[in-house]
C-alpha cells in the first residue's frame, strides 16, 4: 500500500501540501464507516492546517469545490472524529448519515448510542428525525421531495417561482436525469436550493467513494 496512505494523517510540524493530502483521502475512499470517518479527519486537517492555496488545490485534486457541501459535511465529520472513531463499529457506512450524526451534542450522540438508534443500519429519508435533531423553520425557496416557496416579507411570494416534489425516492436513473437537470437550471442562473434529504439521495456517494 502506499506509504502515503498508511503514514500518520498529518505532519505537525509543517502545513500539509495538497498532492500528500489528496493521496490520504483518496486512499480512505472505501464503503465502511470507519473510511469515512478518516476521509473526513484528512478534510478537516488539511482546513485547518494548511494554507489556502493548498486547501483549494487538495479540493480540486479529491474533485471537488472548496465551498461545496461535500467539503463542509466532511469538515464537520473531521471535526468530531475523535468521539466517532471510538463508536466506528456502531456507524453506518453511508457518509450523508455519518454527517448528521457528526453534528449532534454530545449528549445526544451519547444518549442514541445507548437507545441503540445509531446503528449500522441506520439510513433513510427520515435519519434526522430518529437522531432527534430538529429541521430548519425557516421557510426557503427548495427543489426537492419536500419544496416550499419563499416568503418574502409582505406576505406575497417571489414572482417566476415554482416547485417540484418527488412522490417516491428517486432510483439510480432518475437520479442521474435529476442531478442533470439541477445543473442545467443552475448554468441559466436559477436559484436552485435542494432539501437535505434529497440532497442525501442524490449525493450518496462521494466521487471519490464511487472509485
Amino acid at each position: 500500500m502506499n506509504a502515503l496512505v498508511t503514514s500518520n494523517l498529518i505532519d505537525l510540524n509543517e502545513p500539509p501540501r495538497a498532492n500528500e493530502m489528496a493521496a490520504k483521502f483518496n486512499g480512505y475512499a472505501r464503503k465502511t464507516a470507519e473510511s469515512v470517518l478518516r476521509m473526513g479527519k484528512v478534510v478537516s486537517d488539511m482546513k485547518a492546517k494548511g494554507i489556502k492555496s493548498e486547501f483549494e488545490k487538495f479540493c480540486e485534486l479529491i474533485g471537488y469545490k472548496s465551498e461545496s457541501s461535500t467539503i463542509r459535511k466532511f469538515i464537520q465529520i473531521g471535526s468530531k472524529y475523535d468521539q466517532l472513531i471510538a463508536n466506528a463499529d456502531k456507524l453506518p457506512n453511508t457518509w450523508t448519515t455519518v454527517y448528521h450524526i457528526a453534528t449532534m451534542s454530545d449528549d445526544s450522540f451519547a444518549s442514541k448510542i445507548d437507545e441503540g438508534v445509531i446503528n449500522p443500519c441506520l439510513a433513510g429519508t427520515n435519519v434526522r428525525e430518529k437522531l432527534g435533531l430538529s429541521s430548519q423553520s425557516k421557510p426557503k425557496a427548495v427543489l426537492a421531495d419536500d419544496a416550499v416557496i419563499d416568503v418574502v416579507p409582505n406576505g406575497t411570494v417571489n414572482e417566476f417561482s415554482f416547485k417540484v416534489r418527488l412522490p417516491n425516492c428517486p432510483d439510480d436513473a432518475v437520479s442521474k436525469k435529476l442531478k442533470r437537470i439541477l445543473k442545467e437550471l443552475k448554468e441559466i442562473n436559477f436559484e436552485v436550493e435542494e432539501s437535505e434529504s434529497l440532497q442525501d439521495i442524490l449525493n450518496d456517494t462521494p466521487q471519490a467513494l464511487a472509485a
